[in-house]
């Protein structure tokens, strides 16, 4: 991990409110709770940015047609360059989704990456819903007022 990855872990905690003894092993884990759930981050040194992943659960096999077509009819409307979408994990069968944002360099983008992130974790949300049974479908995931 580099330097400016951790660093921006370090500043993701603060403004999270992540407890002080924690930031450590956030930075070290790559990894935090929000909202109860796990998130992994990536750093991507190649392009710079930074990949967010939120597990959603594992659907069952009778429900993943209709989840994936729900998946695919939303049109997802976010800023640019902030990027969401989910994919299924071949081996374990959980849905994941994946956020990818640039690395932030300043307090205005560390807030704006925090706002992501939470969108992640809000997708994530409606997914699990969607696979729970408690919707017919995955609910607008254009509803994201976050930036």
């Amino acid at each position: 991990m580099n330097a400016d990855h951790e660093a921006m872990l370090l500043r993701l905690c603060l403004l999270a409110g992540v407890p002080a003894e924690e930031h450590a092993t956030v930075a070290g884990q790559q990894a935090m709770m929000v909202n109860g759930m796990a998130v992994q981050f990536r750093l991507e040194e190649w392009s710079g940015f930074v990949k967010i992943y939120v597990e959603a659960g594992r659907p069952a096999p009778s429900r993943l047609p209709a989840l994936c077509q729900s998946i695919l009819e939303q049109q997802l409307e976010l800023p640019v360059p902030f990027v969401m979408l989910t994919a299924l994990d071949a081996a374990s069968g959980a849905l994941i989704l994946v956020g990818c944002a640039p690395m932030p360099s300043n307090r205005v983008e560390d807030e704006e990456l925090l706002a992501f992130l939470h969108a992640c974790v809000d997708g994530a949300t409606l997914l699990r819903r969607a696979m729970d049974g408690e919707e017919d479908r995955v609910t607008d995931l254009t509803a994201f007022h976050y930036f």
